[in-house]
């Protein structure tokens, strides 16, 4: 129980990125989705803050 509080507590959490995900790096998943969306930025463009 101790250990579960002391995660609580802690303002950075603790994060193991795996490797084996970098072979996505330049592969492209969605290639319909990407076109579609900049289509639409083509179009209306980012966001004004």
């Amino acid at each position: 129980m101790k250990v579960a509080t002391e995660l609580k507590k802690r303002k950075i959490p603790i994060v193991k990125i795996d490797k084996s995900l970098n072979k996505f790096d330049d592969v492209i998943l969605f290639p319909e989705k990407l076109e579609k969306a900049n289509e639409m930025l083509k179009k209306i463009g980012l966001p004004k803050i």
